[in-house]
């Protein structure tokens, strides 16, 4: 059994949504949550603690924390249009910093909404790999009380595609909060072996092999299961096209 680590590469998606250039400023660099919760262990670290128990380390060592970059507020209002994708959202207070929100769906779900925001991420490995995004669930986050993002796993090393910020909200009509700084999603990779993090820059190459890929489902591969996309991924080359774009651009 091999032992040696995997490298993944991310990028946030910046420049998209905004006619004001690239927001590279809000997007932080991830923290392992096993460090995260590391740093709040009581000391000394008795025999019975949580730390030394070998699921705990297996489920958070290659769990990884990304952030919610400013503290605002938002009001929505989806009572009159649940059915569709229009609805009222703006920021509580526009005299201080908030991202631009808006809806582009329906919800999937009765009787609540779908909130969009420009915090969208790639992540592809040199080889094939399984990644779990959740919205967080052991840390403090104040939007978690209002809404969540979707949940979902594909291997992240035979297909590449956004990871878009989209919120379900659980009422028709209220308000999101966001704090500075607090879990915004996790993403788990489902390995054993040892994960390096590297920083990408989102060239416009690199988003358009992104876009494709989601597109493709609605447009060519209509209903067509992961497996087969995948099969897809490798009979075009798309990994060597994908790793070529991103050898010249690493960040870190």
């Amino acid at each position: 059994m091999t032992t040696s680590p995997i490298t993944v590469y991310w990028a946030p998606i910046t420049g998209v949504e905004t006619q004001y250039g690239e927001w590279n400023l809000l997007f932080s660099n991830p923290n392992s949550l096993s460090l995260i919760l590391a740093e709040k262990a009581k000391q000394p670290i008795s025999p019975e603690s949580m730390y030394l128990c070998p699921a705990f380390k297996s489920k958070a060592k290659n769990t990884y924390v990304f952030t919610f970059p400013i503290t605002c507020s938002y009001e929505y209002d989806f009572t009159e249009t649940a059915t569709s994708a229009e609805g009222d959202v703006f920021p509580t207070d526009n005299t201080k910093p908030f991202l631009n929100a808006f809806t582009k769906k329906a919800s999937s779900l009765q009787n609540t909404g779908y909130i969009h925001l420009p915090l969208n991420y790639i992540f592809f490995s040199t080889e094939s790999l399984l990644a779990t995004f959740t919205p967080p669930y052991y840390g403090k986050a104040k939007y978690t009380k209002t809404a969540s993002m979707p949940i979902g796993t594909f291997d992240i090393g035979q297909w590449l595609r956004p990871l878009p910020a989209e919120l379900t909200v659980w009422d028709l009509k209220g308000t999101l909060n966001f704090e500075e700084n607090e879990p915004f999603f996790y993403i788990e990779f489902l390995t054993n072996r040892p994960i390096i993090l590297k920083r990408v820059k989102p060239t416009a190459t690199l988003l358009s092999y992104a876009t494709m890929s989601a597109n493709s489902g609605a447009y060519i591969w209509k209903n067509m299961p992961l497996i087969k996309r995948y099969k897809k991924f490798k009979e075009t080359s798309m990994r060597s096209l994908i790793l070529k774009e991103i050898e010249g651009n690493i960040l870190d």
